[in-house]
């Protein structure tokens, strides 16, 4: 398992992100998001500048140990969000969090205990709005994020619509079609060899129908003239 994208940008947002060398705090030079010598490459020196994308790429490089502590002290299941909110937490306090009541009550199948005790690193008070936010993204479920689709996702969709496209239009040119020509030749067919049975036919039925239809009548008239 591995951050997902929104949960990169997510550590972004509340880390911020300055793409040029700078000097912490403490004369640390730091670039990106939080980004040190210390933690791997690049080498950060004086006048250094980066763009987005190699932000991101760094950022995930300095989130790999941290995600491989996450599979030494998480014994449990866990869904994307929670995997993402864990990961941004650690990546603000360090290791610690890993012997936390948060992580303790995770393991032991308490979800909703856990995410209560996120909010318990809420010091200083200038973080506990970045607390919230992690919190409420570790009790999200994954669907209501969805990771988007991928490219991949998109064009496997886009072939499988494509495939079922064109088995319609088989079934159709092979059956549909087909038989309609077929019964079409028929109907021709049986006018073209019997067209004198079926006129007289056809007339003898126009005959009766008026002869009834004049016998009817006169009934009527008849019975008219009675009154």
């Amino acid at each position: 398992m591995q951050i997902s994208e929104p949960g990169l940008q997510k550590i972004i947002q509340r880390e911020g992100v300055i793409l040029h060398a700078y000097q912490d705090s403490v004369g640390v030079w730091t670039i990106g998001t939080g980004h040190t010598s210390a933690a791997g490459p690049p080498h950060v020196s004086p006048g250094m500048r980066i763009t987005k994308e190699e932000n991101d790429h760094i950022l995930l490089n300095d989130l790999r140990p941290i995600e491989q502590q996450f599979t030494e002290h998480v014994h449990v299941p866990v869904t994307q969000n929670q995997y993402d909110a864990i990961i941004s937490i650690v990546f603000n306090v360090g290791p610690k969090f890993w012997h936390s009541t948060c992580i303790a009550r995770l393991n032991a199948g308490d979800v909703q205990g856990a995410a209560q005790a996120i909010m318990q690193w809420s010091k200083p008070r200038e973080i506990i709005g970045r607390r919230r936010t992690e919190q409420q993204q570790f009790l999200t479920p994954d669907t209501t994020q969805s990771s988007g689709s991928t490219i991949e996702d998109i064009n496997n969709k886009v072939q499988s619509s494509t495939s079922m496209f064109n088995t319609i239009k088989e079934f159709f040119k092979d059956n549909v079609i087909t038989n309609v020509g077929v019964g079409a030749g028929a109907v021709s067919a049986f006018f073209t060899n019997h067209w004198p049975e079926i006129v007289v036919g056809t007339i003898a039925l126009a005959a009766l129908g008026y002869l009834a239809f004049y016998i009817y009548e006169r009934k009527v008239n008849g019975n008219s003239s009675a009154a």
